[in-house]
């Protein structure tokens, strides 16, 4: 379930009952993980195709060259991989 404002109030969103049992498993899965219940208090996420490009962008954005911005965890910012648009629904 997942709650958005709205002008009316508070908009609420469910999955559907229609959902595939495989898709509603994958869901579960990726949602369990501890990685995706920090993305509920981050400030800002950054979805990133793989495992490599999270590496790598968190690599990158710790060096000294981007030093002003801080470390991630100090911006509260996540990464989270996606694996792909194949397997990343909307």
């Amino acid at each position: 379930m997942r709650l958005a404002p709205h002008l009316s109030g508070t908009q609420v969103f469910r999955t559907p009952h229609d959902l595939p049992a495989r898709a509603r498993a994958r869901w579960l899965q990726r949602l369990g993980t501890p990685e995706a219940r920090a993305l509920l208090f981050a400030a800002g996420v950054i979805l990133c195709e793989g495992a490599t490009e999270t590496g790598a962008l968190s690599r990158w954005w710790d060096s000294p060259h981007c030093h002003e911005w801080g470390p991630l965890s100090a911006a509260n910012i996540c990464l989270m991989k996606v694996d792909g648009d194949k397997t990343f629904d909307a």
